[in-house]
């Protein structure tokens, strides 16, 4: 993931970003996303506070992005954590096209300490003009304190599968 200028935080004070160049899955730099849960900071989403919140991180492209040839997204993940183990819902990603129609994914229990492959299928989602990409995690899905770190690498799209229909012979 060479560019990441268009990548910034949700403003949350829990979450950070940088580039990581130590461990990458293919070339110079991968995106690191670093979360310290606090439960005491809540957050404020339109006017509403909420005691624990969704610290992320996310790129609002302008013009929007055409994924329309792209059928699903690839990506790389690694994750560190102070916990032995990751939660069942560790980390999400959103997309928002233009309408505000949302397309999202639960990533579930990520593996520590190692590389995992997705090949997240966007079936009808509409994506010729999305304005949001997202990657975020629920704090109430992990305890007070804890640390976690995801290294995003290798994004790539899988072109469209076109599918034919068959008549009957």
């Amino acid at each position: 993931m060479e560019d990441l200028a268009a990548w910034r935080t949700g403003g949350q004070k829990e979450v950070s970003l940088r580039p990581e160049t130590a461990r990458v899955a293919e070339g110079k730099q991968a995106l690191r996303i670093d979360v310290r849960i606090d439960h005491d900071a809540g957050e404020g989403i339109q006017g509403k506070q909420y005691p624990k919140g969704w610290p992320r991180v996310e790129r609002n492209p302008q013009p929007p992005l055409d994924l329309s040839p792209v059928g699903a997204i690839g990506f790389d993940l690694w994750t560190e954590s102070s916990r032995a183990a990751m939660p069942g819902s560790s980390l999400h990603m959103i997309l928002r096209d233009q309408s505000g129609a949302n397309w999202s994914a639960n990533l579930g229990q990520l593996p520590l300490g190692k590389w995992q492959h997705f090949r997240l299928d966007l079936g009808a989602f509409r994506r010729d003009a999305i304005v949001h990409w997202q990657f975020f995690l629920s704090e109430s899905d992990y305890n007070h304190g804890d640390a976690a770190s995801f290294i995003i690498d290798n994004v790539v799209g899988y072109a469209a599968q076109r599918s034919r229909q068959l008549l009957p012979g």
